[in-house]
């Protein structure tokens, strides 16, 4: 089968499953460098690629040029996702420019969500240092500054924010 049966063509990590839409039309939702990054990783294997943002990308300089670039990414600034269809999984989208109320349809069978996360500190937030995007400050042993307390993964402030990290 192409695609994971519970997302059906909904995806929110374009390298653990870029390769279920190789060859593909897709769509990445968002503005930042996970955005940008994924478009890029993503235009090596599908032949087209829509990337749709809210308004001007917040991503590195350094990405946005390489993604401006890209032949097969097709950029849609100031556009909101109105709808993702399709019966057994994603057919396409249909997005509206924020300026002009004007609507279009993609044809993609693939859309990844790459947009901005909240961390869920909140359970651990009145007996641990936060820093200003809510992430738990750790030290390298992922100690706290409450002790006994440790944090890994998402919620900590390291770099690299995946499980595989969290669980080494």
């Amino acid at each position: 089968m192409l695609f994971r049966s519970q997302r059906r063509g909904v995806f929110y990590q374009h390298v653990e499953e870029g390769a279920l839409v190789a060859d593909l039309e897709v769509a990445v939702v968002g503005g930042g460098n996970s955005a940008l990054q994924g478009a890029s990783h993503l235009s090596r294997h599908c032949p087209r690629v829509y990337l749709i943002s809210l308004g001007d990308w917040t991503a590195d300089v350094a990405v946005q040029e390489e993604v401006k670039a890209l032949d097969n990414v097709t950029t849609l600034k100031g556009y909101t996702v109105q709808e993702i269809y399709g019966e057994q999984r994603v057919s396409g989208l249909r997005v509206k420019c924020l300026e002009s109320g004007e609507e279009q349809s993609c044809a993609v069978k693939g859309v990844f969500i790459e947009i901005g996360w909240r961390p869920y500190a909140d359970p651990a937030s009145s007996l641990v240092e936060l820093n200003a995007r809510g992430e738990i400050q750790i030290q390298p042993d992922c100690s706290t500054s409450c002790p006994g307390i440790f944090a890994a993964g998402d919620v900590s402030d390291v770099f690299g924010k995946r499980v595989i990290i969290a669980a080494g």
